[in-house]
Formats: structure tokens, C-alpha cells, sequence
């Protein structure tokens, strides 16, 4: 049989009262906020899980290095497109360029132009493959109307950026740009190597003080 439990006396139910009239705002705080070693390693971990979930759901794989080079970007929105099985295997074995694909619009509809995908070795070979086929973007029907608006009157030029993987599915970032004069391209590119040589010029020690070369 449990005994029952005693009263406490007068006495120690005063000084529990008396101490926890004492405690502050600021105590409280700080004992419901306090981690624990084992708490800080677990946000940690889940931290670092984070990053590294970020990265595998974002993965850019095809670049257009011309495109910055040519073009002044302005903005930049994400696109679906419309693939075959074998183009998003050649797109995930980086058998694919955009260099010199562009944009354009037809009905109202964004179509990715001259993009080039190489058929894996394992394709299936009793159906012609069309490297160069032209392919359907995907975009919400606000974001097409607003593209279609600054190209028509504002004259600017639609840009594929990129190939990437979102989630598994393979997008594309299509820049809103417009075409850069030689002297334009002089300059940006003047400006990039006076970048890079301040990168040479300042490194960090191991204590990430800046020290010079």
C-alpha cells in the first residue's frame, strides 16, 4: 500500500512561494531557451541536412556561358519544359548545351529553340532521335503575358541561363535581357577582371584576416 503523500508545512510552502515570486522574465527566458549539448548537435545536424537537401533539389548542370557575356540580364524566372525520357538522361550526364539556343514565342507559348541534347549510348536505336527538336517551356500563364509584354514593347530578348534539376525535374532559368553594345562588353569585362585581380590580390589566413599576396 502507498502512503499518502504529507502536506508540506507552512513554512516550506512560504520559501517556495517566496522564490518563485523572485524569479524574472529574463530567468524564465533563459531556462526555457537553454539547449542542452545534445540539442545543439541535433540543430546542427538538421542545419547541415538542410544545405545539403538544398543543394541536391537545385543542381545546374547545362550553362549558357555566352549569355552573360552577350546580355545584360534584368531578371530571371524558373520554366518548366517538355522532355523525352532520353533528353533528361542526356541532361543528367551533362550530354547537352545551350550556347546558341534562344527563346521565342509562338501563340502565346515560350518554346526553347536549338538546344542541343546528345542521345546516351544506351538510346534506343530503331526511333529517330531529334537533338535539335524544338521544346515546350512550361510557365503560369501571368508570368508568359508579362515576358511576352517586355519583349514586344520594351525590346528586350528572352535567354536561356541554364539546364538545372528542381526536386527531380529538370528546369530551366530564363533570363529577361537585352543585347549589350561592344563598349558595354568592354567594360563589364574590365570590370570582371578588376574583380578577380582584387580576389588575387586579397586573401584570408587561416584566421580570416585579409593579408596581402
Amino acid at each position: 500500500m502507498i502512503a499518502p503523500l504529507e502536506k508540506p508545512s507552512a513554512a516550506v510552502s512560504e520559501g517556495l512561494r517566496s522564490r518563485v515570486k523572485s524569479l524574472t522574465i529574463q530567468d524564465c527566458r533563459a531556462v526555457c531557451t537553454k539547449r542542452t549539448p545534445t540539442v545543439r548537435k541535433q540543430d546542427d545536424k538538421n542545419q547541415k541536412n538542410a544545405i545539403q537537401e538544398n543543394k541536391r533539389n537545385i543542381m545546374a548542370l547545362i550553362q549558357n556561358k555566352r549569355a552573360r557575356h552577350d546580355y545584360a540580364i534584368e531578371e530571371k524566372f524558373e520554366a518548366g519544359i517538355v522532355l523525352q525520357g532520353w533528353e533528361v538522361k542526356s541532361v543528367r550526364a551533362s550530354r547537352a548545351q545551350i550556347n546558341l539556343a534562344h527563346i521565342y514565342v509562338r501563340d502565346g507559348e515560350l518554346f526553347l529553340c536549338n538546344a542541343h541534347m546528345t542521345p546516351a549510348d544506351q538510346a534506343c536505336t530503331h526511333v529517330t532521335l531529334e537533338s535539335n527538336r524544338t521544346r515546350k517551356l512550361l510557365m503560369h500563364r501571368r508570368e508568359i503575358m508579362k515576358l511576352i509584354g517586355k519583349t514586344e514593347r520594351a525590346g528586350y530578348t528572352l535567354v536561356p541561363l541554364d539546364l538545372h534539376f528542381t526536386r527531380g525535374r529538370v528546369k530551366v532559368t530564363v533570363a529577361l535581357a537585352r543585347g549589350m553594345r561592344e563598349y558595354e562588353k568592354r567594360a563589364d569585362q574590365s570590370k570582371k577582371d578588376w574583380k578577380r585581380e582584387q580576389e588575387r590580390i586579397m586573401k584570408k589566413d587561416a584566421h580570416g584576416r585579409h593579408v596581402l599576396e
